[in-house]
């Protein structure tokens, strides 16, 4: 059986998730069904899941009939599929959309915080860019609003900072949302 690994956009996931010891790397079978193998190309987990994205701390989140949940390791399913897109686990959460609206659960699949963003990234350095009224803002784990809504891009925090946009102006801004560089 010939197997295909998954498209080159979701490369960098694959390699950041086995850095960090989740090294399951997702393949897709003439079928066009995603499995997992193992480093030495054994098949860990048979092809069957219409979608996958790679493990992030012990889970990946896989599509079955149209919707998405999570798998660990050995390929139980572990947060059933009730979501109609996901994203990765990070810092012990991960962003999941239900009909509209994006919402965060933790890695029993509980929500922490409730579907109500248009649009939610990953957590880095404690908070996670989310969408509301077509802006961006931060909130923290338990979904407390730190940084208003104001943003048209905001990325992940990495060393402390993260460089939004807003009006044609590049600001970078820390942790406490206080704009510590703009570049016009």
């Amino acid at each position: 059986m010939k197997f295909r690994a998954g498209f080159l956009a979701l490369a960098a996931g694959v390699l950041a998730a086995a850095a960090e010891g989740d090294a399951l790397l997702f393949i897709r079978d003439e079928s066009k069904l995603y499995g997992y193998i193992d480093t030495e190309g054994k098949v860990v987990i048979k092809p069957q899941f219409e979608n996958t994205f790679g493990f992030r701390e012990g889970l990946a989140a896989v599509r079955v009939n149209g919707k998405y949940g999570y798998i660990d390791t050995t390929g139980k399913m572990v947060i059933e599929p009730r979501f109609d897109f996901t994203h990765g686990f990070w810092e012990g959460r991960a962003a999941v959309k239900v009909g509209d609206r994006f919402g965060y659960i933790d890695t029993r699949g509980d929500w922490v915080v409730e579907p109500k963003f248009e649009q939610a990234e990953r957590f880095s350095e404690g908070l996670a860019a989310v969408k509301v009224d077509g802006k961006f803002g931060y909130i923290d784990r338990n979904g407390k609003m730190v940084i208003a809504p104001k943003y048209e891009k905001a990325p992940a925090f990495q060393g402390g900072a993260a460089q939004v946009h807003l009006n044609g102006k590049y600001i970078w801004l820390n942790r406490a949302g206080k704009e510590i560089w703009v570049l016009n």
